[in-house]
C-alpha cells in the first residue's frame, strides 16, 4: 500500500531548536470501492525509518 505524506519543518536560529510536522494522507480506490475512504497507517518501523531521514535531510540543510 502507497501513500502521501508531508512534512514542515521550523528552525529557531537562536535557540538551535526546530519542530518537525507531518500530516499523513489518507486513501481512496478508484477500481475497488470507490466511495470508500482509508484512513492512513503507518508502521513503528516506518515511523521510525522516516524520522530518521527527515533528521538527516533538516542537519544538512542546516549546516549549509
Amino acid at each position: 500500500m502507497k501513500g502521501r505524506v508531508v512534512f514542515w519543518f521550523l528552525y529557531d536560529e537562536e535557540k538551535r531548536t526546530g519542530l518537525v510536522l507531518f500530516r499523513l494522507f489518507g486513501q481512496r480506490c478508484k477500481s475497488c470501492y470507490p466511495t470508500l475512504f482509508e484512513h492512513a497507517m503507518w508502521y513503528p518501523e516506518e515511523v521510525v525509518k522516516v524520522s530518521g531521514g527527515c533528521y538527516a535531510d533538516v542537519h544538512l540543510t542546516q549546516e549549509e
